[in-house]
């Protein structure tokens, strides 16, 4: 499961590979993508992309929500993107795909 693996990176776990708390964190886990889906929203869930930002040093929820405020500037440039071609995007993810393989 993708929390174990970033539980094991933020170097929660202990010297046989179990972590203290994990049936809360899958139990409110869980619960996220109920909510989400009785919401009519997108399912709520740990992603690989967040053992990233432990790796990076991030241990707390203020890593994300400096991300998310990120994203929510980038609202109001999205009309900006209008004017780059896809051409140019599509080099870039391909530069960045080959970066990521390094």
């Amino acid at each position: 499961a993708t929390i174990i693996g970033v539980g094991t990176e933020a170097k929660l776990a202990d010297d046989k590979g179990r972590m203290p708390g994990l049936s809360k964190a899958l139990f409110i886990d869980g619960a996220g993508g109920v909510i989400g889906g009785v919401a009519s929203g997108s399912g709520q869930t740990v992603f690989v992309e967040s053992a990233t930002g432990v790796g990076e040093g991030a241990r707390t929820g203020l890593a994300s929500a400096v991300t998310g405020l990120f994203f929510a500037a980038c609202l109001f440039f999205t009309p900006l993107t209008a004017i780059v071609p896809t051409e140019v995007a599509s080099a870039a993810l391909v530069v960045i795909g080959a970066m990521m393989m390094q």
